[in-house]
């Protein structure tokens, strides 16, 4: 049955969709486009459209599963249990179909899982007439394909299917022809994976070439019609449960994501986990800098409660250094604070993570940390090369490599791949505190930069550069701000009330959940 109201949802009037005796249907998707309805429904294994040209009076049908090898028709049900996709999708007199059926099937009695494809069919008169089907999920072996949650959005030229596979990877098949092909599936969440996805094209967009997309707790877009995505990045933070996400697009882009979640595993709770709603926004580029502001972190690690503020940016050339780099910072911290838990007990207090990845991993491409010495605070800094992981410490019989809580301390990090010996340092209030040997270019790796994460600190004036400054540069500049001009800088965070990458290039920061602006450095 079909609801319809003519005057502003004041009374409706049911209407007859679909009708057979035989069969208890269920309906999974309602698209409307002016006048014309569509609706989505199965019978047993037997998937259709029901279509109306004239706000639901009258309806035709459409099946859309096709035969098994078998002879039989093997479709699935229309959406996930507990969680809606959508399934149908419509661009001007186009509207579009999408499900999972099996090709194979096997015998009475049992799935063969390496027959599950999903399919894509198009009607380019509203309905009246449909396209043979489009197998979308081609390349991708069956028994991984998760039916049900798969989803479609389209317009323009474009249309868009994204699907998660069940050995972590959201496949996205894309046509720029609408509908009439579509190009081979290729993984936006570079392995990350995310079991709840959904897709929204921008509205403000008329072409459809831009494109949004949540995979699990990572955000990506595409302005490209698909061709490509920003690397993703976490919408919520390391330790948190996420669950049948919602994603909608605000003013100036602005992606409004929400939610069912907890921080904390799911066997601390003996399987009855008591979920929050959590809700966030995420802009493409911070408001405009204000002034005179640090970034305030605070982490915690409790068994129902763990906090990780940090702030991130995604991985890109920028920040993926080859033969030299620097990355400097200035930090006052606490003696309180999440730690890695390793054995050393680090704290990081930036570093690039070598591989994307939903866990936490001390596994870094670059880091500026401190580790456990008796009881305090030891400096250390290290890389990951094309040759392997290089740490270096301080001395801990000297008070220069030692961190003094609540009390501001510059630190920097270089490396230069051209030089023999000595080649990655360490810096702290631009005296030099550990060197050491290393060789290689460094494994940049498709991990994101983080600040934060881990421990109770401010931070500012953090800055990255393609270049191994000296110690003299280091000495002269770690006082004063920047431009965001000089030459080699890579990425500027002066945190003036803003996480806006102020060399021009992009590396925007992202804060994860409760950062405040606070007093800095000057």
């Amino acid at each position: 049955m079909v609801l319809n109201s003519g005057n502003a949802g004041t009374a409706f009037t049911p209407k007859q969709a679909v009708w057979d005796p035989a069969h208890t249907g269920k309906l999974y998707d309602l698209r409307r486009n002016g006048k014309n309805l569509y609706l989505l429904y199965g019978y047993d294994r037997y998937l259709g459209v029901a279509i109306s040209n004239n706000l639901g009076e009258a309806f035709t049908t459409h099946w859309l599963t096709t035969p098994a090898a078998d002879g039989n028709y093997w479709g699935y049900a229309g959406q996930d249990v507990d969680y809606y996709q959508p399934h149908l999708a419509t661009a001007g007199a186009s509207v579009y179909a999408l499900w999972t059926q099996n090709d194979i099937y096997g015998y009475p009695g049992y799935e063969d899982p390496n027959g599950r494809a999903i399919y894509v069919t198009r009607s380019r008169d509203y309905g009246k007439t449909f396209d043979t089907p489009i197998k979308v999920s081609k390349g991708v072996e069956g028994a991984q394909i998760a039916q049900g949650l798969e989803t479609i959005a389209a317009k323009g030229s474009y249309v868009y299917v994204l699907f998660p596979t069940r050995d972590g990877r959201v496949m996205l098949a894309r046509s720029t022809t609408s509908g009439g092909a579509f190009l081979p599936a290729q993984d936006i969440s570079l392995g990350t994976g995310g079991w709840w996805s959904r897709l929204v094209i921008d509205p403000i967009d008329t072409s459809g070439a831009k494109v949004h997309a949540l995979t699990g707790i990572n955000y990506s877009f595409s302005s490209d019609g698909g061709k490509t995505f920003t690397t993703p990045v976490h919408a919520f933070p390391y330790n948190f449960t996420w669950e049948r996400p919602q994603l909608a697009l605000g003013p100036k882009q602005a992606a409004i994501i929400a939610g069912a979640g907890y921080f904390y595993d799911w066997e601390l709770c003996g399987g009855l986990c008591d979920s929050d709603i959590f809700a966030r926004v995420l802009t493409p580029s911070p408001a405009a800098s204000g002034t005179g502001k640090g970034l305030g972190i605070t982490t915690s690690r409790v068994a129902f409660e763990s906090r990780l503020d940090n702030m991130q940016v995604a991985s890109g050339p920028w920040l993926n250094f080859k033969k030299t780099m620097t990355a400097e910072m200035w930090v006052k911290s606490t003696r309180l604070g999440a730690t890695t838990g390793i054995s050393n007990i680090k704290t990081p207090f930036l570093f690039k993570e070598s591989v994307l990845s939903n866990d936490e991993k001390d596994d870094f491409s670059y880091a500026i940390a401190t580790v456990d010495a008796s009881g305090k605070r030891l400096l250390e800094a290290e890389i990951t090369t094309t040759q392997g992981y290089f740490p270096i410490f301080a001395n801990p019989a000297e008070s220069s490599g030692l961190l003094n809580y609540n009390i501001w301390a510059h630190l920097a990090l270089t490396y230069d791949a051209g030089v023999a010996k000595n080649n990655i340092k360490l810096y702290r209030n631009g005296r030099l505190v550990a060197t050491g040997t290393a060789s290689g270019n460094i494994a940049a790796g498709t991990g994101n930069l983080f600040v934060g994460r881990y421990g109770d600190m401010i931070v500012d004036e953090v800055r990255l550069w393609n270049k191994a400054l000296t110690q003299q540069e280091i000495a002269g500049h770690m006082n004063k701000p920047l431009t965001g001009k000089e030459r080699g800088l890579a990425a500027y965070y002066p945190f003036e009330k803003t996480t806006r990458d102020q060399t021009g290039h992009g590396n925007d920061g992202i804060l994860m959940y409760k950062e405040q602006f606070l007093t800095g450095r000057w």
